[in-house]
């Protein structure tokens, strides 16, 4: 990983993934480690060059189905289970029973695994191995970790709520990043749902950080993130008739959910970008894609927030700035240089 050589660590996993049961463990085990290293660009690197389990299936389609069924168990245990009950759940169980039974039905499995060709465990091997390696299986075991061993006590939160003056805006906010940490990555948000009136009185770059913090707490929510903050975000790509800063702090949110594994939502936040003028929306865009890209050198993404950039305004820039930090983040790029001249021409304090 060190040497940045992504296609040896392919070519050891693909090889472990051919031997016994216990080299197919080892496989795992690695990418798990590898996972924990949380470098996304390599990850995704070895990822790829891995065979396709369709293409390692041969020949037969049911083998499809078979290995779809191994990653949607993941799904269905992980997530479908999080929501519990609230009006954001979304039930994904029918739809994963659909993908892991084959299309002949239950009644031709018996002859469809007959059928299988010898090389399917390796097939199912490779999807369970590219769900770990795209952070799918983890993020997901530990979503499913946090919800179900969450002893954050709502008791404390209405206490502070209750000692807070209704006026005090400072205290307001603190609230909501309160309750925002103490369920940091559990997607239980019962607080936020029991208290819309209150919540609604934010009200600017307030509304901006409480909107952002429902991301905080579905942290890694990869398969309902764009879903569950679908009412906030931009429409129609950033002509929204909602609040320019519970937009922007939607956008915001979606990169904290997607952090550090944002392959499933950079292209959308990029086209948020690229579809608005206002600079709010913007400094929520550019916060979003720095995390969910992040460490990626992304040069498309690169040269959209350098876009930004350069526009000069106060706002926007700084988020643009903090931004391209997040995306170059221990690439020791060139692209500091340029960065270092704009500091010195411009004078917005907070670019700088």
């Amino acid at each position: 990983m060190f040497l940045d050589d992504p296609s040896t660590v392919a070519n050891i996993l693909d090889k472990l993934l051919k031997g016994d049961k216990n080299d197919t463990l080892l496989a795992y085990q690695v990418a798990f480690d590898l996972f924990e290293n949380e470098y996304q660009k390599f990850l995704l690197n070895v990822r790829d060059q891995l065979p396709e389990p369709a293409v390692a299936g041969a020949l037969n389609p049911e083998v499809g189905g078979f290995a779809n069924g191994v990653v949607g168990a993941h799904n269905e245990n992980g997530i479908s289970a999080m929501t519990d009950g609230g009006p954001m759940a979304m039930d994904t169980s029918e739809e994963l029973a659909t993908l892991s039974t084959p299309a002949g039905g239950s009644g031709d499995t018996a002859s469809a695994s007959e059928r299988l060709p010898e090389r399917s465990p390796y097939a199912d091997r490779l999807s369970k191995l590219k769900a770990i390696l795209s952070g799918e299986t983890p993020i997901s075991l530990t979503l499913q970790f946090l919800y179900s061993h969450n002893r954050s006590d709502l008791a404390i939160l209405k206490t502070i709520k209750h000692s807070v003056e209704m006026r005090n805006s400072v205290g307001h906010s603190a609230t909501i990043y309160s309750n925002a940490l103490m369920h940091a990555g559990t997607t239980v948000d019962t607080f936020l749902r029991e208290n819309l009136d209150w919540l609604s009185r934010a009200t600017n770059w307030a509304k901006f950080s409480a909107t952002a913090g429902l991301g905080v707490i579905h942290r890694g929510h990869l398969q309902q993130g764009r879903s569950l903050m679908a009412p906030y975000l931009p429409q129609n790509g950033g002509l929204g008739g909602g609040s320019p800063y519970s937009e922007g702090g939607a956008l915001y949110a979606l990169g904290l959910i997607h952090a550090n594994h944002g392959e499933g939502i950079k292209q959308f936040l990029l086209e948020s970008l690229r579809n608005t003028s206002n600079d709010v929306i913007q400094h929520g865009a550019c916060l979003g894609l720095g995390l969910a890209a992040l460490g990626t050198a992304d040069e498309e993404i690169y040269e959209d927030i350098k876009n930004v950039l350069y526009t000069d305004n106060a706002v926007a820039g700084e988020a643009a700035g903090i931004s391209i930090g997040l995306l170059m983040v221990g690439t020791a790029s060139e692209k500091a240089h340029e960065m270092l001249t704009y500091a010195h021409d411009t004078q917005h304090e907070k670019i700088i």
